[in-house]
């Protein structure tokens, strides 16, 4: 038979020298009730020392307790920081634990789109894809500020807003009293319906500040991935613009719109754009062809 008390006794002596199998042994013990009686806390203080010491499997074990919230608060980000550690460690569990829990938290759908929770202090969730596209490397549509429907030819003369005051948009009802694209108007709202819709200056903004950049390719298609706070990322394709009846830049610079127009000026309307770097803030003619990358609540 197995004697659980006296395995405890030589972990323990093992575990406070140091020696971080006995630490996590030590910590099995103290989670499963074996040998000693049930204490999550006390489990956990003896998985962090050896995780600490990188054994992957104690790193493992500590992600299960931020999961299920034993002996600490829940906390998924936690979990998956040391469930990647110990699959970095070579670890085949916390590698399938990580692709599983990866499926869960970006495999969300509104209206048959895809959204990602990148932990931004808002809570909002992005889309994965652009509006048209199929796939987040995609280009998908292009669309003029204010405008729902993609053209032929994107200038001044066919451009729906562009030379209208913010009084004046707020009179014809295409923007409202915060100063953003009603819903008519609003080309995310139009095309895919539900919660969805453009995001403001302001949430391009805190896209921008909130996640971790590089410029990247995916499926050979060049474009910047954005890693928010809980380890979650989206892709957003450099897809040019369009410009009269042109696409520019495409596969050199990203150009997404906001909601929001300049104020003061009749021509243009924020975005956020990229090249060697990321503005949030940019500005655009509003007859140009910009892409949108949709948000929801």
């Amino acid at each position: 038979t197995q004697d659980y008390s006296e395995a405890v006794k030589w972990y323990r002596k093992s575990a406070e020298q140091g020696d971080a199998y006995g630490q996590n042994n030590l910590g099995f013990c103290y989670q499963h009730g074996q040998g000693v009686i049930q204490d999550y806390s006390e489990a956990v203080k003896w998985y962090r020392k050896s995780a600490e010491q990188g054994n992957a499997s104690a790193q493992y074990n500590l992600a299960l307790c931020y999961e299920k919230g034993q002996g600490v608060t829940q906390d998924i980000a936690e979990a998956m920081k040391w469930y990647k550690k110990a699959a970095d460690n070579g670890d085949q569990d916390a590698k399938d634990k990580v692709e599983e829990m990866t499926k869960q938290l970006s495999a969300k759908q509104i209206n048959g789109h895809d959204y990602v929770d990148l932990g931004l202090p808002s809570g909002l969730k992005w889309a994965t894809c652009n509006v048209g596209a199929n796939k987040p490397e995609d280009y998908g549509d292009y669309f003029a500020w204010g405008e729902t429907e993609t053209k032929t030819e994107y200038s001044g003369v066919n451009s729906l807003t562009e030379e209208h005051s913010i009084s004046e948009l707020r009179r014809r009802g295409i923007v409202d009293g915060n100063n953003r694209l009603t819903s008519s108007y609003d080309a995310a709202r139009a095309k895919w319906g539900g919660s969805w819709r453009m995001p403001t200056k302001g949430e391009l903004e805190e896209l921008e500040e909130n996640c971790r950049w590089e410029r990247t390719t995916q499926n050979g298609v060049e474009g910047y991935k954005g890693t928010g706070p809980n380890g979650n990322s989206i892709f957003l394709p450099a897809a040019g613009y369009r410009s009269r009846t042109l696409l520019d830049y495409d596969g050199d610079s990203g150009n997404y719109w906001s909601s929001t127009p300049f104020d003061g000026d009749d021509e243009y309307a924020y975005g956020l754009f990229f090249d060697d770097g990321l503005e949030s803030a940019a500005g655009y003619g509003r007859s140009l062809g910009l892409t949108v990358r949709p948000i929801t609540e």
